[in-house]
């Protein structure tokens, strides 16, 4: 901690020196101020890796659009990305043409700066993690901010903050596109079961404004997500190797403060799945079998990637699984909130969906769960990156698929490949059945 005396509102000139003098002139618009005494913390980043910093009395101001800081400047070297997809030219397109916007940048807040008085500013107390949504699309949030932001704080020492719901999370949308600008505030609304914890970037622009406030300062901002690559992996490497930016076991962050926030008990598993059903239950299943011993089958209720001959892949799974002891569902993310489509793939074992429709929910599953991914005409877009830092889970070779039409990705729909699915299947009946075994003699001996 530094204690540091400065002139509130300008420097020892009685100006701001600064590249530009639009942020000069926003910045210095008040009079002078009395001298006062501040405590100034010293702000840290992520070691031994970069791209993850900490800030405290970090200020935004509303009419340059710029942030700054009373603090030293941190290494530019440690200093943090606002998307995990990697800070190269290859990603200069993810840019919004109406606000100018972009995520595809470092954050390098001005330093040195005098700190705001009171008067004008908006102050945020405690711990803001700062999201920069570059696409509105739902796997792209799920993997690339959702899950990157949560390892973030993880691995800059906050897990047990976030697991005490004291983090607010601020969303910078101004470079989003492709998709329902609401789609990333549900998320995070999920992570935090809380509305008031998430909040816009621009809604506290103009908060600040309604209040004459011309800065937002932060007591203390977290920024910067690990590239991690989840969706797909543009840099290659040899077969069994993962890339320096993902950790196996990066995913176990995010699985214990799910667990905390939306807890599997009886009465959430039937609202979720009553939620998400897709069908009837099969008359041969079970449906007060435990987790270990259900199947969840995703089927979409709208032409895209949907699958063609589901009835037989349902018949398939019953021939299979024909023991009373198995509990087989037929479920739909389409429509359903995101917290039952979460309690619905966290109380199945075995998850079977087809590659973009959702499937990326068998993050999810318990310990010991079977991921079966049915292959669309996107490989690169396959759950293998899920797979090879998720070691709880196995995902056996992916089942192949047909297209009624020669284009298969603007298919409406898919055919399952019915012998490549019933040979997967087995394999993972068998990979399953202890743990189905001692959970069901588990339940039946305190029925």
């Amino acid at each position: 901690v530094v204690v540091a005396s400065k002139d509130i509102g300008q420097n020892d000139e009685g100006v701001i020196e600064s590249q530009e003098d639009e942020i000069a002139v926003a910045l210095d618009k008040d009079d002078h101020e009395e001298e006062e005494t501040i405590i100034v913390q010293e702000d840290y980043c992520s070691e031994p890796d970069s791209g993850v910093c900490a800030y405290h009395n970090i200020c935004y101001n509303t009419i340059a659009r710029m942030w700054y800081t009373s603090a030293s400047p941190i290494d530019e070297e440690k200093s943090p990305i606002l998307n995990n997809m990697g800070y190269s030219d290859k990603f200069e397109s993810i840019l919004n043409e109406e606000t100018q916007a972009t995520c595809n940048e470092k954050f390098v807040p001005l330093s040195n700066r005098p700190y705001p008085s009171e008067k004008e500013l908006v102050y945020q107390e405690g711990t803001t993690y700062f999201v920069c949504c570059w696409v509105n699309h739902f796997g792209h949030i799920l993997l690339q901010m959702f899950t990157s932001a949560v390892y973030a704080l993880a691995k800059i020492g906050l897990a047990r903050d976030l697991n005490s719901n004291s983090i607010n999370f601020v969303v910078d949308n101004r470079a989003s596109s492709w998709g329902s600008p609401e789609t990333i505030l549900t998320f995070f609304e999920f992570l935090t079961k809380k509305t008031n914890k998430v909040t816009l970037l621009h809604a506290l622009e103009e908060k600040a404004k309604q209040d004459g406030k011309d800065n937002i300062c932060f007591e203390k901002l977290v920024v910067g997500m690990f590239r991690d690559n989840l969706v797909r992996d543009p840099h290659p490497t040899e077969a069994g190797m993962l890339p320096p930016d993902r950790e196996v076991g990066m995913l176990q962050p995010l699985r214990d403060h799910l667990d905390i926030m939306h807890p599997l008990t009886k009465e959430s598993i039937t609202l979720a799945t009553t939620e998400t059903q897709f069908s009837p239950a099969e008359s041969n299943t079970s449906k007060d079998a435990p987790i270990e011993c259900t199947i969840a089958l995703l089927q979409r209720k709208f032409e895209n990637r949907a699958i063609g001959n589901f009835d037989e892949v349902v018949n398939a799974t019953k021939e299979i699984f024909f023991e009373p002891k198995w509990n087989i569902r037929t479920v739909s993310f389409d429509g359903p909130s995101l917290e039952s489509q979460y309690l619905t793939a966290r109380s199945s074992m075995v998850f079977v969906s087809v590659t973009g429709t959702g499937s990326h929910m068998a993050m999810f599953l318990p310990d010991g769960g079977s991921s079966v991914e049915i292959l669309h005409d996107w490989p690169d877009l396959a759950n293998r990156y899920i797979c090879g830092v998720a070691p709880y889970m196995s995902c056996p070779p992916g089942v192949t698929s047909t297209c009624p039409t020669d284009e298969c990705k603007t298919s409406p729909t898919i055919d399952v490949d019915m012998t490549s699915y019933k040979e997967t299947m087995e394999g993972v009946k068998m990979h399953i059945l202890s743990k189905c075994d001692s959970a069901m003699e588990s339940f039946l001996s305190v029925q």
